[in-house]
């Protein structure tokens, strides 16, 4: 019975030393903790405000749709009560492909959280994700090709710093 209450205790301060190591900010950010590492759970606050203040109808928005040949695109841009951009989203595609880049600010306008998704007629997915820090600094990330890869390879990885002008341009034809 001893033996089993050491056990029992040994294990709760093994999960619980584990617990606590990953919850420091300063630890590594690998591929086994960087979705419960705090700089990407504090991301993924962020994250989670927007989308109230979207959800809530708290944000301006401004949209544009473009077409050159058979590709259309729209963009749409979000703002807070301050004019600072909250969200830009990219959404573009052709009769073989389609892909949805979404661009998400902190309160002073930083890009923090980059998201892209994408499908084509050949069976092609891709799911993208890039996680910034409070200068803007990418710390990590996360790709994911289903399938067989497919043409986004030029456009995956675009940070949008300035979402103002990106929303401004002109499709190149």
């Amino acid at each position: 019975m001893r033996f089993f209450i050491f056990l029992t205790l040994l294990c709760s301060s093994v999960f619980l030393y584990s617990s606590v190591a990953q919850s420091v900010p300063n630890q590594a950010i690998n591929a086994q903790n960087w979705k419960n590492h705090p700089r990407v759970v504090e991301i993924r606050e962020m994250f989670s405000g927007v989308e109230k203040l979207l959800a809530a109808r708290q944000l301006a928005v401004q949209i544009k749709k473009q077409n050159c040949g058979s590709y259309s695109e729209t963009r749409i841009l979000w703002t807070d009560p301050k004019g600072t951009v909250r969200r830009f989203t990219v959404e573009g595609g052709s009769s073989d492909s389609n892909l949805t880049s979404i661009y998400t600010y902190d309160l002073q306008g930083v890009l923090r959280f980059a998201y892209a998704k994408g499908g084509a007629v050949n069976g092609a997915e891709a799911e993208w994700r890039q996680y910034f820090g409070p200068q803007g600094q990418r710390f990590w990330t996360d790709y994911v090709w289903r399938k067989q890869q497919y043409t986004w390879s030029n456009v995956l990885g675009t940070q949008i710093r300035n979402p103002r002008v990106a929303f401004g341009t002109k499709l190149g034809c």
